[in-house]
Parts: structure tokens; C-alpha cells; sequence
């Protein structure tokens, strides 16, 4: 008795097209919803001095499919996320190098006392967790 498997690669095909049909929309509005929680997480870590940097982070809008971007233009933006000061003054701090979850790390630097280690890499690390969850949830409804 022999027993036969076949494996049909045309149908296989289909499906996995049909499966990337139906989720990239809800994948889409996944990313969107973490966009949005995540610009709500950075501003309370955005440093306020003439609240200019805070004003400047732009509402989270799509630039295509499952990508979503906030800006900020404000020339002294990547000082404050990224330890970028040249010396420790009253308002600053020598922070060494610090893994904020995820996949997501801080380089060791001079920070702003009130956004020390960043804004965005923090409330990315911390939005992760929410958008996994989201992102699960999704392929799996339409699996």
C-alpha cells in the first residue's frame, strides 16, 4: 500500500494571496492605532523649555500601505533623542548607554534632565508589546 502526498502549489498560491488580500487592511489600521498611541507616549517625554519641540511633532499620517510617520523638524530634536549635547550643564545629564526593550537601545550620551534617553526609541519600545499584540490578532482573524 503507497501511500501518495501531493502538494499543489497553484492553490497554494492562491491562498496565501487571498490571506494577504484580506489582512493588509487590518494590519494597516493596526500600524495606524500604534502611530497614533505611540506620538501620545512621546510628548510627555518631548523636554519643554519654550515648548517649541513639542509643538513641532506632526499628527501620525500615512505615507503608504502599513506605514504610518510622525515628524518633528525642529533643528535640536536629534540632540534631545539621541544624548547629542557637548557638555553636562544644569539641564543635562551623562547617561551611559541604556536597552529600552525590543530591539530598541539608547547610546550613552549627554541628555536633556527632562528627556533623558529619548523620546521616540521610549515610547517605541514601549508601544511594542500593543502593537504585537494588535498585529496577532489580525493575521490570525483571517487565517
Amino acid at each position: 500500500m503507497a501511500i501518495l502526498i501531493t502538494f499543489n502549489e497553484a492553490r497554494f498560491i492562491a491562498d496565501i494571496k487571498r490571506y494577504l488580500i484580506a489582512t493588509r487592511a487590518e494590519v494597516d489600521d493596526a500600524v495606524r492605532e500604534a502611530a497614533f498611541r505611540a506620538r501620545s507616549r512621546l510628548l510627555p517625554y518631548t523636554a519643554v523649555d519654550t515648548g517649541r519641540l513639542r509643538a513641532a511633532w506632526t499628527p501620525a499620517t500615512r505615507r503608504r500601505l502599513m506605514t504610518w510617520a510622525m515628524t518633528n523638524d525642529t533643528p535640536y530634536g536629534p540632540h534631545l533623542e539621541f544624548g547629542l549635547y557637548t557638555r553636562v550643564g544644569p539641564r543635562t545629564v551623562q547617561l551611559g548607554p541604556r536597552d529600552l526593550g525590543h530591539g530598541f537601545k539608547a547610546p550613552g550620551g549627554i541628555y536633556s534632565l527632562q528627556s533623558p534617553h529619548g523620546m521616540v526609541s521610549r515610547a517605541l519600545a514601549e508601544e511594542h508589546d500593543a502593537l504585537r499584540h494588535s498585529l496577532d490578532a489580525a493575521l490570525k482573524q483571517n487565517w
